[in-house]
């Protein structure tokens, strides 16, 4: 095998590196290049932490284990041998992959364009491989709440100003949610003290992405509106503020995409950064409590509420994710904002023997 020399990480030749693959499925993965060359095709099962993302090392920690060996690449190998010194430096057991991933082509080795999608047991998922119902054998629904605040109105339009009243539903009715807001609400003074108690009332929070980008073109998903690289650029500066709040990668690693819009693209990018990919239970009305009265598309509280009621009555509830903004709209009234009726939902659910669970729960 290769040598240790004073450097401390060993050097393995590919066929080496492959080999301790095969043998030893405890090993972490770890792709040091960009986002951008990750998508362009990465070794199986490898994850993506870049080497010039200016926060290697706090990404590596929260996400790597020292009870498990690590084992990098890169491109052609210089990468990837700094990487190691610095993960060997800090206690990691590590080996780096001589040649990189062009070695690994040259020899005729696997490469995957795709990160493999979670999807729980009993779990659906749509064709991106995002789960949008959880166990379906399981009388369990799941209550998500996303928010985004718009800086170029101070949140008049977008805000998280609903937080609170939900918080305060779930106390009063003894149930758990699991919490999306963007990067943005976590920047806005009044929202930090609901955003700890999020976390110290046991709920689950992750994020919404940072600047709520929207991903791909809706009218023809085809079309990407990010790259590879903008959009972990943008995931970077949401997991910042995560990190805050005392939180690692591991406490936040399901997400919503934002506005819930996606390719196979933009989901093979986020689960190449750690993500497991979580939307909404399609043919619910919940997510459209936001245009005005008087407006084309406005949809009142009442066909909303209508609409939970009529699918589980044709589907049941099982596995439901319901999503429920919560974000104070303007221009509609209080029977109109979703959030308002949150009460009502639980009580309802309650009645027909539901159980609440969130994303902090064990999930295979």
């Amino acid at each position: 095998m290769g040598l240790f020399g004073c450097k401390g990480y060993e050097d393995l030749t590919v066929d080496e590196f492959e080999q301790m693959l095969l043998e030893d499925d405890t090993l972490q993965l770890v792709d040091v290049r960009t986002a951008e060359e990750y998508a362009d095709g990465h070794l199986p099962g490898a994850i993506n932490i870049d080497w010039r993302g200016g926060d290697f090392m706090e990404k590596a920690t929260t996400r790597l284990g020292k009870d498990r060996t690590v084992m990098v690449y890169c491109r052609s190998g210089k990468r990837s041998a700094a990487a190691a010194a610095r993960l060997d430096g800090a206690g990691f057991k590590t080996y780096n992959m001589l040649g990189g991933i062009l070695a690994w082509k040259e020899a005729g080795k696997p490469v995957d364009m795709h990160v493999a999608p979670f999807i729980p047991a009993g779990a659906v998922a749509d064709n991106c491989g995002v789960v949008n119902r959880m166990d379906t054998t399981q009388k369990t629904v799941y209550l998500v709440f996303t928010a985004h605040y718009s800086r170029n109105d101070k949140g008049a339009f977008e805000n998280f100003d609903g937080i609170v009243p939900v918080l305060d539903v779930l106390k009063e009715k003894g149930v758990k949610g699991s919490f999306f807001p963007t990067g943005e609400c976590f920047r806005v003074r009044k929202y930090r003290k609901p955003l700890k108690r999020i976390i110290r009332e046991g709920h689950y929070l992750s994020a919404h992405s940072n600047k709520h980008l929207l991903l791909c073109q809706e009218d023809d998903t085809t079309v990407n509106l990010v790259t590879a690289d903008s959009l972990a650029r943008d995931i970077a500066g949401m997991e910042a503020e995560l990190n805050k709040l005392g939180l690692n990668k591991k406490d936040y690693s399901w997400m919503i995409p934002p506005y819930e819009k996606y390719n196979q693209f933009s989901a093979s990018v986020l689960r190449g950064l750690g993500y497991k990919l979580v939307n909404p239970t399609p043919g619910i009305l919940t997510g459209e409590d936001w245009a005005p009265e008087g407006a084309p598309n406005f949809i009142s509280g009442k066909e909303i509420m209508d609409s939970i009621w009529e699918f589980g009555e044709k589907h049941s509830f099982n596995g439901v994710i319901l999503l429920v903004h919560a974000m104070r709209y303007p221009d509609r009234k209080d029977a109109d904002r979703i959030y308002t009726r949150l009460g009502e939902i639980i009580d309802g659910l309650k009645d027909k023997g539901y159980a609440f669970g969130t994303f902090k729960d064990p999930i295979r």
